[in-house]
């Protein structure tokens, strides 16, 4: 009896387009996904988190409180392991940190790479609007040092350049990108790069390898056994 009276309830509240109470009837009836769908098709983000929250479905509390209350949003995400939307939410209070941490642990590929290229883009927005050391903060939790680079110069932190340099070139190095460590490397130690654009001449893999790991004395030998008396004096500089 009483279901029919909710049902006939139901009825009228349709016609009178009346939605917030039809979604209590909804509910009163343990239609609970009626009730939920109404609320995310009318926009009803307070009471749709609510009923989902009574219903212990955290994952659709969070999607309607990101409409209203991001933070909590994120935090119910979480604990859902839904990191890809937890970043996202993040991202409409401005905290591009934490977000970048979630977007670390989508487990989706696809969507850890769209969250990641959406961090970049703020750090690009960052960097064009001239607010180098935000965008230098993202670029550097991107793990992207070449734009990191670029943001240090901007901010005139010689001491952070100099480290990025060094850390670029020697990157490029173990990469066999010889010139391009040569590049990054010039203006700090020019024996460094002289040393780069003649491994870039050469194929001794051996003598790359030696360089690479540190061992000089072992480099000066290849250098002398292949005749390469150039590099050797190069390597030499370098080892003195």
């Amino acid at each position: 009896m009483k279901n029919k009276s909710y049902q006939k309830a139901i009825y009228c509240l349709e016609k009178a387009h009346a939605f917030k109470q039809l979604m209590v009837c909804y509910e009163k009836l343990g239609a609970t996904s009626c009730a939920i769908g109404l609320a995310e098709e009318h926009g009803y983000y307070k009471q749709g988190a609510l009923i989902c929250m009574k219903h212990h479905n955290k994952k659709k509390a969070a999607y309607f409180y990101s409409f209203t209350k991001p933070l909590y949003a994120a935090k119910l995400y979480k604990e859902c392991d839904c990191y890809y939307e937890a970043g996202i939410a993040y991202m409409k209070t401005y905290q591009f940190l934490q977000a970048i941490e979630c977007f670390y642990k989508a487990t989706d590929p696809l969507q850890k790479l769209d969250g990641l290229r959406q961090i970049e883009e703020v750090a690009i927005v960052l960097y064009l609007s001239k607010q180098y050391e935000d965008s230098l903060k993202l670029f550097e939790a991107l793990g992207d040092y070449y734009s990191v680079l670029e943001c240090a110069k901007r901010c005139k932190n010689t001491e952070l350049v100099r480290r990025l340099q060094e850390l670029i070139a020697t990157y490029e190095a173990h990469e066999n990108n010889y010139l391009t460590a040569a590049h990054y490397i010039a203006s700090l130690n020019m024996d460094r790069a002289r040393l780069y654009y003649y491994l870039d001449q050469s194929s001794n893999d051996a003598l790359k390898l030696a360089i690479d790991k540190g061992n000089y004395f072992s480099a000066l030998k290849i250098c002398f056994n292949t005749n390469n008396l150039p590099l050797a004096k190069q390597v030499a500089k370098l080892y003195a």
